[in-house]
């Protein structure tokens, strides 16, 4: 599977993130820079803290395979 993340947890180093199986890269901009697809996004304590939540959803759906 291919996956990035949007936001670092606070306790993942880099290092440990690359560790994970099929990790490519980390994402911190919009979901509309984002040129790749992927099998899984992961929003996680980061949804919460988005103004306008659905369209950032429907933007990231727009990147699955």
């Amino acid at each position: 599977a291919n996956f990035g993340a949007c936001q670092k947890p606070p306790h993942a180093t880099e290092a440990a993130l690359k560790a994970v199986p099929g990790f490519r890269r980390l994402y911190t901009g919009s979901p509309d820079s984002i040129d790749e697809r992927f099998d899984l996004v992961m929003l996680v304590h980061s949804l919460a803290h988005v103004i306008r939540p659905v369209d950032v959803l429907r933007r990231l759906h727009a990147r699955m395979e």
